[in-house]
C-alpha cells in the first residue's frame, strides 16, 4: 500500500473516531437531559370521578399554569372512557403522556371540585416542592386562579406570561392554552369545516351559541319545568326581534338533551338553527355502547363553541368555558343564573327563578 492511501486511511479513522466520539457524547448529554427532566401529568384515569368536561378543563389548564410555575415538562392522561388522543393532537405543546419515560417515581396532587381546596392550596403548597420526578395532579377547580396567593409562587407570575396578578385568571388565559395545546385529528375536520360554512357563511353574520343543561333526573327537583323556554324568549327579545337588517344570524345548540335541540329547530323557523346529532350527553353519564363516539361528540361541540359572536350558556363549566374559549372571553356572554349571586354561593345546585346576566367581567358571576 502507498504512502498516500495509507494517510488517507489513516486520516478517514480518525474522523470516523471524532464522529462517534460526539455521537457518544451528544447521546449521553441526551440522557442527562431526560433523566433530569421533571414532569407534571394531569390525570383523569378509568375509574375515577373527574367532573363534565368543563371540570377536567379547569383541571387541565390549573395544572398547565403549576408545571409553568414549577419548570415541570406538562402531559396529559385522560383516558377515562376514551383517551384524550383519539380527538386531539398536540399542537405546539406536546402534553402525549406516552411519550414521558416509564415507571417514574411520582407522588398524587388531588383536589377534586369541593370549593374548599381553593382555599386549603394555599396553605397546603408544600407538597409542590417535591423531588420526585412525577407529579399526578386531579382536580376539577380553577386553582390557577390562586397562584399569586401562595407565598411560594408570589412573584412568580410573569413565568405564565402575566406580571398583573390581577389577570391571574383562567378566563384570560384559556382561549391561548387551549390553542397551543389542542389540535383536531385530520379525520374530523372536514365535518368541523362543514358546520362552519353552515353557520358563519359570511362576514355579516353572527353566530349566537346557545348552550342548555336541563340537569340530570335527580336535578329536575331544583331547576324549573321547560326552562329551555327562558333561552327561546331571551334570544328572540335580545336578538332577533327589531335585528339590524344588515345582520344574519345564525343558531348553534348544544344541550345535555336531545329533545331541546329539536324544539329550537321548530322555534326559530326564520333562521339557520345547527346542532350536533346525538350529542346530548353529560361526559360523566356516558351509556355503555361506544363510548368514544360519545365523547368525541361532546369534545366537538365545545371546540365549535370558540367561533361563538354571542353566547347565552347555563350556569355551567361545559358552556361558560366555551365562551371563554375565544380572544375576548366575555363579549357578549349572558349566563342563566340568579340575579343575585349570594345566592348561588349559599345553594349552588338550587336552580329555580332563574335570569339571565351579562358576564361581562370574571367578578359577575360566581363560578369556580
Amino acid at each position: 500500500m502507498s504512502k498516500i492511501k495509507e494517510t488517507r486511511l489513516f486520516l478517514l479513522l480518525i474522523i470516523l473516531a471524532i464522529f462517534l466520539i460526539y455521537k457518544n457524547f451528544t447521546f449521553q448529554s441526551r440522557q442527562k437531559i431526560i433523566k433530569g427532566l421533571k414532569y407534571l401529568q394531569y390525570e383523569c384515569l378509568f375509574d375515577e370521578d373527574c367532573g363534565g368536561w368543563g371540570d377536567r378543563l379547569k383541571g387541565v389548564l390549573s395544572a398547565y399554569a403549576f408545571a409553568k410555575i414549577l419548570n415541570r415538562k406538562f402531559v396529559i392522561k385522560m383516558i377515562k372512557d376514551c383517551d384524550l388522543n383519539n380527538f386531539f393532537e398536540p399542537n405546539d405543546i406536546d402534553w402525549d403522556y406516552r411519550k414521558i419515560p416509564k415507571n417514574l417515581s411520582s407522588i398524587e396532587l388531588k383536589y377534586g371540585s369541593n370549593i374548599d381546596y381553593m382555599n386549603s392550596i394555599k396553605t397546603n403548597y408544600n407538597v409542590f416542592q417535591t423531588d420526585k420526578p412525577l407529579i399526578r395532579f386531579k382536580a376539577s377547580l380553577m386553582l390557577m386562579n390562586v397562584i399569586p396567593e401562595i407565598p411560594i409562587f408570589r412573584n412568580k407570575t410573569k413565568l405564565l406570561g402575566q406580571t398583573d396578578e390581577s389577570k391571574i385568571h383562567m378566563a384570560y388565559f384559556l382561549n391561548d392554552w387551549y390553542e397551543q395545546m389542542f389540535k383536531l385529528k385530520k379525520e374530523f375536520r372536514p365535518k368541523y369545516k362543514s358546520f362552519l360554512k353552515r353557520l358563519k357563511p359570511n362576514k355579516h353574520t353572527k353566530m349566537i351559541c346557545a348552550q342548555i343543561r336541563l340537569g340530570d333526573t335527580g336535578q329536575y327537583a331544583y331547576r324549573d319545568k321547560d326552562l329551555q323556554k327562558d333561552f327561546w324568549k331571551f334570544i328572540n327579545k335580545t336578538f332577533l326581534i327589531d335585528k339590524d337588517p344588515k345582520i344574519n344570524y345564525t343558531l348553534f345548540i348544544t344541550s345535555d338533551h336531545e329533545k331541546v335541540k329539536k324544539e329550537a329547530r321548530e322555534i326559530f323557523s326564520d333562521i339557520e338553527v345547527v346542532f350536533n346529532e346525538n350529542s346530548s350527553l353529560h361526559i360523566e353519564l356516558l351509556s355503555k355502547e361506544n363510548k368514544c363516539k360519545q365523547v368525541e361528540d361532546i369534545l366537538f361541540d365545545f371546540h365549535l363553541m370558540q367561533n361563538c359572536d354571542i353566547g347565552v350558556v347555563s350556569h355551567s363549566g361545559y358552556g361558560i368555558l366555551g365562551l371563554w374559549n375565544r380572544p375576548d372571553p366575555f363579549k357578549d356572554l349572558y349566563v342563566y343564573t340568579k340575579r343575585d349571586q349570594n345566592d348561588m354561593r349559599n345553594d349552588y345546585w338550587m336552580r329555580k327563578n332563574m335570569t339571565f346576566l351579562k358576564f361581562s367581567k370574571a367578578e359577575d358571576i360566581y363560578f369556580t
